[in-house]
C-alpha cells in the first residue's frame, strides 16, 4: 500500500497463472486504486502479461527509481531461465516476486503514475502490447 500522507490506496494482486497456447506462462495482474476517504470510489484494472513484460517493467522501473534518486532500491528479480520456467516452484516464485515489484511501485506515487508502470496496464484487448514496449523505450529514454 501507499505511504500513510498518501491520499490513495494501492492494492495489487497477482493472483492467477496460467499457460498461454503459445507456449508461455501468463501472469493475472489487478490493479485497485481508490481515495483513502472513499474506500467506495475504487477502480480495477486486470491484465494478463507474460513474464517477460514484468521482467521489463522491473528493468524500467529500476531505472526510472535511480534516475528520480527515491530511497530503498526496487526488490530483487528471478533471473530468467528457459529449461525450468514451467516448474511449479518457478512460476510461484515469479508471480511472488510480481506481486512484490507492484507493492513497491503502490507506495511510491512517482513511479505509479509514470508513463512506464500506467501503460504496463493498457492494450490488453488487443493482445498487441507492440505501444508498451515502444512506450518504455521512449520513457526510459527520457530518464537517461
Amino acid at each position: 500500500m501507499a505511504a500513510k500522507t498518501d491520499q490513495w490506496i494501492r492494492i495489487f494482486d497477482v493472483s492467477e497463472t496460467k499457460r498461454h497456447t503459445k507456449g508461455y506462462t501468463i501472469y493475472k495482474v489487478k490493479s485497485t486504486v481508490f481515495p483513502r476517504s472513499q474506500p467506495q470510489a475504487s477502480t480495477s484494472v486486470t491484465v494478463w502479461r507474460r513474464y517477460s513484460e514484468i521482467r521489463s517493467l522491473h528493468k524500467s522501473i529500476s531505472s526510472l527509481h535511480k534516475t528520480i534518486g527515491l530511497p530503498n532500491k526496487p526488490p530483487n528479480f528471478p533471473r530468467a531461465s528457459i529449461l525450468n520456467r514451467f516448474e511449479a516452484e518457478v512460476v510461484e516464485s515469479r508471480r511472488l516476486a510480481a506481486l512484490e515489484l507492484f507493492r513497491y511501485i503502490g507506495q511510491h506515487s512517482s513511479l505509479f503514475t509514470s508513463e512506464l508502470f500506467t501503460t504496463f496496464f493498457e492494450n490488453e484487448n488487443s493482445g498487441d502490447l507492440t505501444n508498451f514496449h515502444k512506450k518504455q523505450k521512449v520513457s526510459k529514454q527520457r530518464f537517461i
